[in-house]
């Protein structure tokens, strides 16, 4: 992953603890300094992952990549979040990078195009990732071949824990 990439860094918590439940008062300076130094530390870490960390279809293809600059979980649906382009790229793959636990809670990839129609793009089920694999480079070849894209929906699968997901993008078709 180059380095020019523009980290858009999602952390969200996805919590099956009922809402009644009682939690511990959460020091948000705390939560803050954590996320900025995980923030900080993740294109180091990305860098340095082994081989067998980078998975999917488009796996190591060489191109441009366009990032996604602004993303944002959606506000009805706290398992959904969004990862918009700047304008709309014709692209043949996209990619991110997932902790675990987004890894083994990511559902479904979805496209939108600059009309307006939301198309697959990936769709399974996955085990934790490999052994020695601290997150996930994701990278993936789009369902049905090279579309347009404005934008990109994640979905994860309820559970406990904290999903990271980082440069989301797309691989422009040449």
């Amino acid at each position: 992953m180059s380095p020019s990439r523009t980290l858009a860094l999602l952390l969200v918590s996805l919590s099956t603890v009922p809402a009644f439940a009682q939690r511990a008062p959460l020091d948000t300076s705390q939560i803050i300094a954590a996320q900025k130094r995980e923030t900080d530390a993740l294109p180091a870490k990305l860098q340095a992952l082994p081989a067998q960390c980078t998975l999917g279809t488009a796996r190591g293809t060489d191109g441009t990549w366009v990032n996604a600059r602004h993303g944002g979980a959606d506000k009805n649906r706290p398992t959904v979040y969004m990862f918009q382009l700047d304008g709309a790229t014709k692209a043949r793959s996209f990619y991110a990078a997932l902790n675990p636990l987004a890894w083994r809670n990511l559902d479904k990839v979805e496209s939108v195009d600059a009309n307006g129609v939301w198309r697959p793009a990936w769709s399974g089920k996955n085990d934790g990732p490999p052994a020695g694999c601290e997150y996930v480079k994701f990278e993936q070849a789009f369902e049905g071949g090279a579309r347009d894209v404005k934008a990109l929906r994640f979905t994860f699968r309820p559970g406990q824990g904290t999903i990271l997901a980082a440069y989301v993008g797309v691989l422009k078709a040449e």
